[in-house]
């Protein structure tokens, strides 16, 4: 797959800097997702799946985004 421009990041103003710094974002964001994924995991195995649908991380999820609301 080639990419429609090879100065992509260049076109909206991103440095390398701005790229690296952001790294340690993504990391400590993905970190975070996958911790209360396996939180609801652990959280949900003794409970059983009874009235509830999709995986225990999705209905943690689910649970999130309703106290957000």
């Amino acid at each position: 797959m080639k990419s429609q421009s090879q100065f992509y990041l260049a076109t909206y103003e991103v440095t390398a800097e701005m790229l690296t710094a952001s790294l340690h974002t993504i990391n400590a964001t993905a970190k975070q997702i996958i911790s209360l994924l396996t939180q609801a995991d652990n959280s949900e195995e003794g409970k059983g799946s009874a009235g509830t649908t999709g995986t225990p991380a999705q209905a943690h999820a689910d649970e999130e985004m309703t106290i957000a609301a």
